[in-house]
């Protein structure tokens, strides 16, 4: 997602097209994983998932449509692709690091 939203894009890359299909679907992976694997998990670290899930899908979902010329006029797409931007490259890896921490509870890894 990181790589799909950012400004700048490597040359020869692949394309947004691309890179779009497979950031949504590595989203979907990630969801189907953590619906199939949730009774594991303690409740507060599903609501950490789910609030993850939670953004990955709103940038997501603001980033096409700040690409879409149908929805809105430019100001409002920028404001779009900021807001995207904002919630993959602020929000989320707030939250990561927070699931990480849970997660190595989870394996017995004792904190410093």
């Amino acid at each position: 997602m990181t790589r799909l939203m950012s400004q700048t894009q490597v040359k020869g890359g692949p394309s947004l097209e691309e890179q779009d299909q497979k950031a949504g679907k590595a989203a979907d992976d990630f969801l189907e994983y953590y619906l199939y694997h949730q009774i594991y998990f303690d409740r507060s670290l599903c609501d950490r998932l789910q609030a993850f899930n939670g953004k990955l899908y709103d940038g997501w979902v603001a980033f096409r449509m700040s690409k879409s010329p149908t929805i809105d006029s430019g100001a409002h797409r920028n404001e779009r692709s900021q807001a995207a931007w904002k919630a993959i490259s602020e929000d989320l890896p707030m939250i990561r690091r927070e699931i990480e921490s849970a997660f190595r509870s989870l394996l017995g890894q004792k904190t410093l």
